[in-house]
């Protein structure tokens, strides 16, 4: 007794010392970071928007549900500094943190690990996105589950809260919900007017949602979807959750980040774990098998919509599984009446667990500690330090134009005047997702001699004595470029070139147009 009345002090002791790690970890890793387009885009549209109309009216095209970017509009009403929408994305990171760790029935082993992991410290923690809306709502969801007998709407809730915080919530808490339904009418279970109620918020909730998915018909992705699916793209999908399983960034590259180095180099050979990867859920002891059934139709429709889109099914997205997996297994522990199954697991099995889980988490950590160490030691994008070098070159009341369609948007982060794009020949605060198609792809942009050219008519168009140009090209990689680009058109005059950055498409030359 002694024993364990001292054990849990001193556990509590340890739990609040690493949420004290975690929190700064998370803060000195969003100091140093610097956004990205997709991180940019949705903060500068809440930014520029003058209106709640306007807001909608902007975000028309992103395919997003509105939640984030509602939040980040409210705080634009108090400040227009991007760091400060940094920092209020980790206070909910941090919170999400905290109910995992003070709320979560996980061994204490598991849960130090998880806050530490790749996903919750980095990718959904650093990184400024509505991943960490989806993470606070579904964390939520075990708690209201649990008091769902005295708040019987409370779980719908939040799961039409979830909904609206990504696409992807939106698959979660339908799955969800779907299985709910299929197993009230597989055990005979009449809904009484507490569930019709929590199912009408929550088809309330989910409408609002899509409503806000659902770009206009004249989005350039609506001709991307098709039924033609490449081998690749199929091979590719299938290792979406072994991706995110074991998170091994691709050292041998400089743009690291979103990707696996297993599945870039060793594809063939790994090819067998990534598909019995999809079998981890089944390794655990489940209480409620339709719990499971929740998350294969989660991870059906996922995968099935990166498979219809044709869109690269990043890491990033695979952690979304993992979550899901989290939030089920928690709900699964809450329920004690409900006794283990018959067939305990074998001493074999629970070792091979207990060994899978070490190993995933042991590199789920680590890759959080590479990927920190990175983005303090590189730029994530250099559209910060472009933006300080033109303040002091002095050159930061001149036009900025780029040939790159939006990927140099995060340079708005900096400045109050928007950018012009060369290639869809329109200025942008944010992107416009509508002119995607008149840029024929975000692959296609002008080469240099003809980015130049194409600024020196703007300058000639505008009557303008000066511009700067943010070239974007596969050659500002290579020891070559800087003695080519002083062999340039006379009226370009070559100033620097960013290229350490570890978002390929945010490094840029810079050249003064005059």
């Amino acid at each position: 007794m002694h024993t364990e009345s001292t054990s849990q002090p001193i556990m509590n002791y340890l739990t609040l010392v690493i949420l004290f790690i975690y929190a700064v970890l998370l803060f000195t890793g969003i100091t140093y970071h610097e956004m990205w387009m997709d991180e940019s885009h949705h903060w500068l549209v809440a930014r520029e928007s003058d209106s709640l109309a306007d807001l909608i009216h902007n975000y028309r095209y992103d395919g997003h549900p509105v939640l984030w970017i509602l939040i980040m509009y409210c705080y634009s009403w108090f400040s227009e500094t991007s760091v400060g929408m940094q920092y209020l994305h980790g206070v909910i990171s941090l919170v999400c943190t905290a109910m995992v760790l003070f709320k979560a029935p996980f061994a204490r082993t598991f849960a130090f690990a998880w806050v530490l992991s790749y996903f919750s410290l980095y990718e959904y923690g650093v990184l400024s996105r509505n991943y960490s809306l989806l993470m606070l709502f579904s964390f939520s969801l075990p708690i209201a589950w649990k008091t769902r007998r005295k708040h019987p709407w409370l779980p719908w809730l939040i799961l039409g809260f979830i909904s609206n915080t990504h696409l992807f919530g939106l698959i979660f808490s339908v799955a969800f919900v779907i299985v709910c339904i299929v197993r009230r009418l597989v055990n005979n279970q009449r809904s009484d007017s507490h569930s019709i109620y929590g199912y009408s918020i929550y088809i309330l909730l989910l409408g609002l949602s899509i409503y806000f998915i659902i770009p206009p018909n004249d989005h350039p992705s609506a001709s991307v979807a098709s039924l033609d699916i490449a081998f690749d793209s199929v091979a590719d999908t299938l290792m979406l959750f072994f991706k995110a399983l074991v998170p091994i960034p691709d050292v041998t590259s400089q743009f690291s980040w979103n990707t696996n180095l297993l599945t870039t180099t060793l594809k063939m050979w790994v090819a067998p774990l990534a598909i019995s990867s999809w079998l981890l859920p089944l390794l655990f002891q489940w209480r409620q098998r339709w719990l499971v059934w929740v998350w294969y139709l989660s991870a059906v429709l996922i995968t099935g919509f990166f498979l219809v889109t044709t869109l690269n099914s990043g890491v990033r997205y695979g952690g979304i599984l993992i979550i899901i997996l989290l939030v089920l297994k928690w709900i699964d522990s809450l329920e004690v009446n409900i006794p283990n199954p018959k067939h305990q697991l074998s001493k074999n099995r629970t070792l091979l667990q207990v060994v899978i889980i070490s190993i995933l988490m042991t590199v789920q950590v680590c890759s959080a500690g590479y990927h920190i160490y990175q983005d303090i030691n590189s730029p994530f994008s250099t559209t910060k330090d472009i933006s300080q070098f033109i303040e002091g070159e002095e050159l930061d009341h001149i036009p900025v134009l780029s040939n790159a369609f939006c990927n140099c948007i995060s340079y708005n982060n900096y400045t109050d005047r928007p950018i012009y794009f060369l290639n869809v020949a329109s200025s942008m605060s944010f992107c416009k997702w509508e002119l995607l198609g008149k840029a024929k792809g975000k692959n296609s942009q002008y080469d240099l001699s003809q980015s130049i050219e194409e600024s020196i008519n703007y300058l000639e168009q505008q009557n303008l004595e000066q511009v700067v140009l943010l070239y974007h090209g596969n050659e500002i990689f290579t020891q070559e470029f800087i003695k080519l680009s002083t062999q340039t058109h006379a009226r370009a005059q070559y100033l620097q070139t960013f290229n350490k950055g570890l978002v390929k498409r945010e490094n840029y030359a810079v050249y003064l147009i005059q």
